[in-house]
């Protein structure tokens, strides 16, 4: 549904909405279509939703304790993904989101590269090396030296964080793991997303990190080293997001 003159009315689409939110339209279209929009409760929760994605990817790129770099196999496929050519196709008549796209592909360049490409190294990151959703978990210790993250009687954040992508289950875990997640109340399908060799209030434990609820939260646990589906060795739980 539009108006006379051409901008459209609710249902607004979320592509329509994004274009609006990023000032990637004409601003004599946006300047009807901001009142409109503000009458819109689903509009709003739109616009909300994409205020706190670009508050988080503008946080990730200031948080200096985020070091971990990007997987060589992930890298390899976002360049192979980038080197595509795209496909062109022409037509007769453009609507006013054909036109406004255009203008977001010229207008926002680089700056809109730099954020799917944040959003793109989280997501394969998180998803393209975690283990399939229904395969069983295999646990592969790391070579030799493994450094013990110190935890010392916290679960802070900043250390939490550190473990994010390492994969480091000490050998007396390995062949215990699905069973110390089962007897965490832990799923053994869902991915681990981080784990290593801690100290904790003195004494040699494990950390694990795997997906929290609500999405996208993570829980980290901390476990003793002889957990196993008989005895959960349960030190302490944190959830972070």
């Amino acid at each position: 549904m539009s108006t006379r003159s051409g901008v459209p009315q609710p249902p607004f689409s979320t592509e329509l909405i994004a274009d609006l939110h990023a000032d990637n339209l004409p601003p004599e279209v946006a300047s009807e279509l901001w009142p409109a929009v503000r009458r819109d409760a689903d509009a709003m929760r739109t616009l909300q939703a994409l205020d706190r994605v670009s508050d988080e990817l503008r946080a990730l790129g200031r948080d200096q304790t985020v070091a971990t770099t990007i997987p060589r196999d992930v890298a390899e496929r976002l360049d192979q993904i980038l080197d595509l050519p795209s496909k062109v196709s022409v037509r007769p008549l453009a609507t006013l989101h054909e036109l406004a796209s255009r203008r977001r592909r010229v207008r926002i360049g680089g700056a809109a590269a730099a954020l799917v490409a944040a959003a793109a190294v989280i997501f394969a990151f998180v998803v393209l090396r975690a283990p399939e959703q229904n395969s069983p978990i295999q646990a592969q210790p790391t070579p030799q030296p493994t450094k013990t993250v110190d935890l010392g009687d916290d679960l802070t954040v900043a250390s939490l964080r550190s473990v994010i992508g390492r994969h480091d289950v000490p050998a007396p875990l390995v062949a215990n793991l699905a069973g110390c997640l089962a007897a965490n109340g832990l799923s053994t399908t869902q991915p681990v997303l981080g784990s290593a060799p801690v100290r904790f209030r003195g004494q040699d434990a494990v950390l694990l990190l795997v997906p929290g609820t609500p999405p996208p939260t993570i829980k980290a646990i901390v476990v003793g080293v002889g957990c196993k589906e008989s005895d959960a060795a349960q030190l302490a739980v944190r959830q972070i997001g």
